[in-house]
Parts: structure tokens; C-alpha cells; sequence
């Protein structure tokens, strides 16, 4: 034979105070739906109310612990020390990552394989001076239809005149010469004579 017995239990649930104004007056409750159920807690004093999902028939202990976790003063202090825990350990790791790569471009440098990128921008600003000289002095030389002689490949000799391009490409052997085929290697410009 088996006996039934039901036992009503009373126990006290720990309610935070509200953390706008510090009333002690909360109610809390759920919206009672059968899927997606939201439950929480709402000042009374000030209306300041807080809601999280929740099960379909919620406990009230479950849902003082959402309402606490957003008013209970102690555990949001314990939730920003652990954020500031977890930022403290970030940074210091961000800060020896930092120093790595400044101890390995140190140690490029005195090994005298670091890439100085000052340096390469000077060759290179002296490269183009050095470019720009080349076309300025073409173009004053052979100014556009003039008539110049061209010797191509094989020792051929062609009569021609400076076309625009050929200025633009500083006289480069593809084809901007008036009347000369771009298959031609120009070995030699110089003045009609």
C-alpha cells in the first residue's frame, strides 16, 4: 500500500532592492504565455522594471534571480570586478605582445635587416626626379613633329617626325613615331640631318 502525502513548504526569497530608487516594494511576475514566457520584476515606487526569458511556469525564486541580477548592488559589483578582471588580463597580454614585436624590430635593426621604410621612399622620390629629368630632356631634344631618324632593327633607317605619344612615353620603341610599326625595336633616335 502507498500513502500520499503533500507538504506545503514556506521559505523566504531573497527580492533586492530597486536599484533606482530603493524601495523594497517589487513585484514580481511572469507574462504567463506557453513559449517565450519573459519574466522579471517591476518597482512599485518608480515603475523601474526588469525582464529576461524565463521556464513556462516559473519559480518565484527564478524569477527573483532575474530581477536580482539586475538590482541586487553586491552581485553588480561582482559582474564589473569580473569584467575588469578579464580587461586587466587583455591588456597585459595586448602589452607583451607589444614588446615582442618591438624586442624583433630591435633585433632586425642591429642585425641590419630591418626595413626602413623612410629610406625606400627617398629612392624611390629620387628614382622619379631622375624619370621626370629623362622625359624633360627628351621632349627638349626632339620637341612633337620634329623630324628625327630612326635606326630599327636589322640597321634600317626611318625618316619619321615626334609624335605626341612618343613625348609622353619619352621616346620608349613601341609604335609612337608617325608612320613607324610598333613590331620595330628602335635602337637609336636622333635629329634628321
Amino acid at each position: 500500500m502507498k500513502v500520499t502525502e503533500t507538504k506545503t513548504v514556506t521559505r523566504e526569497i531573497h527580492v533586492a532592492s530597486c536599484i533606482k530608487c530603493g524601495s523594497d516594494d517589487i513585484q514580481i511576475t511572469d507574462c504567463g504565455y506557453s513559449s517565450f514566457n519573459m519574466g522579471g520584476g517591476t518597482c512599485k515606487s518608480c515603475k523601474h522594471s526588469v525582464s529576461d526569458s524565463c521556464d513556462i511556469s516559473p519559480s518565484k525564486d527564478e524569477l527573483a534571480r532575474i530581477w536580482n541580477k539586475k538590482n541586487d548592488i553586491k552581485a553588480l559589483i561582482a559582474a564589473q570586478q569580473k569584467k575588469i578582471e578579464t580587461a586587466t588580463s587583455k591588456i597585459e597580454e595586448l602589452e607583451a605582445l607589444d614588446q615582442k614585436y618591438r624586442d624583433a624590430k630591435a633585433g632586425l635593426k642591429r642585425t641590419g635587416q630591418g626595413f626602413d621604410l623612410d629610406a625606400r621612399s627617398k629612392r624611390m622620390q629620387a628614382l622619379n626626379k631622375k624619370g621626370k629629368r629623362a622625359v624633360d630632356d627628351f621632349n627638349s631634344t626632339f620637341p612633337i613633329g620634329s623630324p628625327v631618324t630612326l635606326e630599327l632593327d636589322g640597321g634600317h633607317l626611318v625618316e619619321t617626325t615626334v609624335s605626341a605619344q612618343a613625348q609622353m612615353m619619352c621616346g620608349h620603341p613601341c609604335a609612337w613615331f608617325s608612320g613607324v610599326s610598333g613590331s620595330y625595336h628602335i635602337g637609336c633616335i636622333r635629329p634628321k640631318s
